[in-house]
């Protein structure tokens, strides 16, 4: 039976991940409530945000991707562990790289073997 999920990333690695997203909504926000929000906070919006204004759609266009490609990054683990009956039979964490066929067929003929 093959079985597929997600290694979980560290801890704080998804707390950064978690704080990154929270600031691209309030980036998106700004970019289409902006004007009201300065207005609100009786400020002048700064000059980043008129050049954003300019170009609202490239400026989500940003936003959105890159920002969803940094937060992808930071939840990504390299990991890919197979289990067989149990037994981690290959980690690519420990042996920082993928398994060749002959490694996953031998390690699993180990444990039909020994049981």
């Amino acid at each position: 039976m093959i079985d597929g999920g997600e290694y979980p990333p560290p801890p704080e690695k998804k707390l950064i991940a978690t704080c990154l997203q929270y600031v691209q909504y309030a980036l998106m926000l700004v970019l289409f409530a902006g004007d009201w929000i300065f207005q609100k906070l009786n400020m002048a919006p700064p000059a980043i945000y008129l050049k954003a204004k300019e170009n609202k759609m490239i400026a989500f266009i940003v936003v959105f991707f890159v920002g969803s490609n940094i937060i992808g990054a930071f939840l990504q683990t390299g990991a890919f562990e197979i289990y067989f009956d149990g037994q981690q039979i290959f980690s690519k964490l420990q042996a920082g790289r993928l398994p060749a066929l002959n490694e996953i067929e031998d390690a699993m003929l180990r444990i039909v073997q020994a049981n």
